[in-house]
């Protein structure tokens, strides 16, 4: 497709663009949304974050859905609202996050308001502080998330495989999540310090004090994990750990090297599967702990210290909270579903149902999205001046970023290792589970737009 990139779109009134930040948290899900999408006659870009959002620009006018309302997402959007892009943005990591006050202050710029067209809102808790972030009006929708779509009972069958596989090989497991990026980064500590200051984190002397106290008490935190996660293992429990996309898996490794008997450390594919095949699953302050609970899980919050100014609520809410590695050991050994837990799980499922739109599958969050933009994209087609210059700009822009990758090799390398370049054969095998799974039998066409990204259309 050398030199040919716009002029492929030139017959498609309907382009959905849908950038990836973490393979293992959103490949699924937006594969899911573009399957949809192509049964409604959408044409789907998606690909790395890092690939699409250097694409989009050049391609043809349509609708973007994004990542975060930070200073980067406003940058990106700015951009594409200039190319004559709609834009949607919600913030994947919205959900799970500090005081509403703080989330605020660091994760939604003022700015960004001004080039996005919708905001995409977990719940309506959600939708009040996102609105309430700005000094006008803006359109804000509450719908969930496509992650959650796969957790309903019929879409999360995609995982049976896997999760049986993962029981068969790992057996009764106790399941470790990590959530320990600002203080275990792969890049290392100085790395993260220096993309907080970039992000404008440190400005004043009050954001630097918050952000350092916040990074020192996640280091007592991971600490205090790795200790547990021995403890368990001492105990005769396996153990398996997922540390974060953004963590350094070495430093998990040496931690708990002379264990290695009793503990795994593994951060392969979607988590879904990791968390139905655990027998208990253990973290501080993560996203898990809500899938889990959707999942019907036990779910344990190690709290061994507590600090609620820094500290994530909803995660922690929904879960069994414990402070010792004693008593997590206890309960682990003697844990039974008896009436007093399902009456204590009741609440957990009260608590988060005012965060999460929680939606039924005929009306689930991935087809809230296509009902928003049904209408929004009416692109013009493109003079043969303007093709010309665009295909040449893209290709462009490609040979730049190899160079970069080149130059800042050690940082594509984290990028890479949150989002690899989308394999055909993987993707496919997704979209024909959807396509068995509803019956209906859909067919749709994937071609490599770059080396990393794919478009998806329907055969038809």
């Amino acid at each position: 497709m050398f030199l040919k990139k716009r002029s492929f779109f030139q017959k498609y009134d309907k382009i959905l663009y849908l950038p990836i930040e973490v393979h293992s948290r959103e490949l699924h899900a937006k594969l899911y949304l573009a399957y949809q999408a192509s049964q409604r006659g959408w044409v789907v870009v998606i690909g790395p974050e890092y690939d699409v959002n250097k694409l989009a620009k050049y391609l043809p006018p349509g609708v973007y859905l994004g990542n975060g309302f930070h200073k980067k997402a406003t940058n990106i959007s700015k951009i594409l609202k200039k190319s004559g892009h709609y834009v949607l943005l919600q913030d994947e990591e919205g959900l799970v996050r500090w005081s509403p006050d703080k989330y605020k202050e660091y994760r939604v710029y003022p700015e960004v308001s001004n080039y996005t067209d919708f905001f995409l809102c977990w719940g309506e808790e959600d939708k009040k502080i996102i609105q309430s972030a700005f000094n006008k009006p803006i359109i804000a929708k509450a719908i969930g998330n496509p992650r959650f779509d796969l957790l309903s009972p019929n879409l999360r069958k995609i995982f049976l495989k896997n999760t049986d596989d993962i029981r068969n090989n790992y057996g009764d497991f106790i399941l470790v999540n990590g959530n320990f990026g600002s203080t275990n980064h792969a890049l290392g500590e100085n790395y993260y310090l220096n993309e907080i200051k970039l992000r404008g984190w440190l400005d004043t002397p009050s954001k630097k004090e918050y952000q350092l106290e916040r990074v020192a008490f996640q280091r007592k935190i991971f600490k205090k994990m790795i200790d547990l996660t021995i403890e368990i293992a001492k105990s005769g429990q396996k153990v398996v750990v997922r540390p974060h996309p953004s963590e350094n898996m070495d430093v998990w490794k040496k931690e708990t090297k002379n264990y290695a008997q009793n503990i795994e450390i593994i951060r392969s594919g979607n988590i879904i599967p990791w968390l139905a095949a655990a027998k208990i699953i253990i973290h501080n302050g993560c996203n898990t702990a809500i899938e889990g609970l959707l999942l019907d899980q036990t779910i344990i919050s190690y709290r061994p210290h507590r600090n609620p100014k820094l500290e994530t609520y909803l995660p922690n809410a929904v879960s069994i909270c414990l402070e010792t590695k004693e008593d997590i050991i206890n309960f682990s050994k003697n844990f039974v579903k008896d009436e007093a837990y399902l009456n204590k799980k009741k609440a957990f499922f009260d608590t988060l149902s005012n965060y999460v739109k929680i939606n039924k599958p005929e009306e689930d969050a991935s087809t809230k999205i296509l009902d928003l933009i049904e209408n929004l994209s009416q692109k013009k087609r493109d003079d043969r001046i303007r093709l010309i210059k665009d295909n040449i700009l893209i290709e462009i822009a490609l040979f730049k970023s190899i160079i970069g990758r080149k130059i800042f090799k050690k940082n594509f390398l984290y990028l890479k290792k949150k989002c690899p370049r989308l394999n055909i054969k993987q993707v496919n095998k997704i979209l024909n589970f959807f396509s068995i799974n509803n019956s209906d039998h859909y067919k749709v066409e994937i071609l490599n737009l770059t080396n990393h990204s794919l478009i998806i259309q329907s055969k038809n």
